[in-house]
């Protein structure tokens, strides 16, 4: 056997290239978002500076709960040698989990103050060719909660190389046997990029006193490692760790104070979430 054995290792070259295509399942186990949001208190009027009023710009964080991710992935596995020991994985995935934008955890932080002298600020009536004083409305302080009721969905393309210890060929020449179960355990590193959306299709927006919508977006990259178990040519388990470094952001500009249209203001308000890093297993059907 042992003769038998070291003329097939001579006639099988090391470096043989392989690759497999696969569909894969992700859980992830939840991810923290975190929300950093400012809003400022607008007036277009003649008598403003620069004929135009804006109230202090006030910051606010938030922070939201936990919710696990489902990830459907098709991909190729590309191994560089006869043992597969070496690789490299390409993929494309689509994530989804539910969103919390959760509490208020800081804020109510000064930015910038109001550009704008109260006193001087007038509003003027053509039917009595009079000016009259305009009350503006200061910045309200952010409200206390956004939402728990969002949708978060990303789409990536990922690159890992993988590095696997071939328990089953160490056996097969312990035991001096050539019938031995596909049996490696391995570790993996890469990264990609993805670009994602955060909805919600109801909030209570408390500076307005009216029901919105919620929409941001953005994309960027992230950075995965971890580690991978394979039983059997098919099978492949992994666990690992996901960090994105990157943030969606979301803008909007809504009537605020008097429905007065010559004291009516605009309220602005700028959203950047960030998702957390993630712990996650997931399993990978080898063709």
């Amino acid at each position: 056997m042992g003769v038998l054995w070291g003329n097939v290792a001579e006639k099988t070259p090391f470096f043989k290239t392989k690759n497999h295509i696969y569909l894969g399942f992700r859980l992830g186990t939840g991810a923290n978002m975190r929300t950093s949001m400012w809003q400022q208190a607008y007036k277009d009027n003649p008598t403003c500076p620069g004929s135009v009023c804006y109230g202090k710009k006030l910051e606010a964080y938030y922070k939201g709960g936990k919710n696990l991710s489902y990830t459907g992935q098709i991909g190729d596995e590309i191994a560089i040698d006869k043992y597969h020991i070496l690789g490299l994985r390409v993929w494309g995935d689509i994530e989804y989990a539910k969103a919390q934008l959760g509490q208020k955890v800081g804020g109510n932080t000064l930015l910038s103050q109001a550009n704008y002298d109260p006193s001087a600020i007038k509003t003027y009536d053509s039917a009595s060719n009079t000016q009259g004083s305009l009350n503006l409305q200061k910045t309200p302080s952010p409200q206390d909660f956004l939402f728990n009721n969002g949708h978060f969905m990303a789409f990536g393309l990922n690159v890992n190389v993988f590095v696997n210890l071939p328990i089953d060929t160490l056996l097969k020449l312990a035991l001096k046997t050539e019938k031995m179960l596909f049996f490696k355990i391995g570790v993996f590193g890469g990264g990609g990029v993805e670009y994602a959306i955060l909805w919600s299709s109801q909030y209570k927006n408390q500076n307005t006193n009216q029901d919105d919508k919620f929409f941001a977006a953005g994309g960027g990259f992230f950075v995965n490692f971890g580690g991978s178990l394979y039983i059997g040519k098919r099978n492949r388990f992994n666990v690992g760790l996901k960090i994105p470094y990157y943030s969606l952001s979301a803008q909007s500009w809504r009537n605020f104070g008097s429905s007065n249209v010559w004291q009516q203001q605009t309220i602005r308000q700028n959203f950047s979430v960030f998702r957390n890093k993630e712990v996650f297993v997931s399993y990978a059907f080898l063709f």
